[in-house]
């Protein structure tokens, strides 16, 4: 997820605490494989040989895909009084943080994550290195197997 220039789509069905690599554009999951088009994860992506990142596309298929965009690192300094800071303000529309290399201390604030981000408990006075991001909801597009790619589908934003 190192790329925080841009948006990277993800199939929402996929969306878990494990998933296939995150990708430029939806139309990076579409491939035809034996006459068939597929919802599958790209070829270069290491992903491709999980069986259940894999299913049929049909032609007008709805399928909603969430985009993802990271704001990279930041440093949390908590105080013993529980008040926090940080070296450098996230974006507002940041919906999710985590302490970098433990995702299991996601939070869905700066305050959610200093009052349970250490497997349930607070964390203690110091200072640790958080990674901040955002997800959208998820947003249908339309199969045109025409063309082999995803179109926003209409009422869409």
């Amino acid at each position: 997820m190192a790329n925080e220039a841009g948006k990277l789509w993800c199939p929402c069905e996929w969306a878990d605490e494990i998933m296939p690599s995150l990708q430029s554009s939806p139309d990076r999951f579409v491939d035809r494989i034996d006459g068939q088009w597929k919802l599958i994860p790209p070829a270069d992506s290491g992903d491709r040989e999980i069986d259940w990142y894999c299913r049929d596309l049909e032609d007008g298929q709805v399928v909603e895909f969430m985009w993802h965009e990271g704001y990279g690192s930041r440093i949390l300094t908590v105080n013993v009084d529980r008040t926090f800071s940080l070296d450098r303000e996230i974006p507002d529309n940041t919906t999710h943080v985590c302490l970098a290399g433990d995702f299991d201390a996601l939070a869905g604030s700066l305050g959610e994550l200093v009052a349970s981000g250490d497997l349930g408990m607070p964390l203690e006075a110091g200072e640790y290195e958080i990674l901040a991001y955002f997800w959208s909801d998820g947003v249908p597009f339309r199969f045109d197997a025409a063309s082999g790619v995803f179109r926003l589908s209409p009422g869409s934003n």
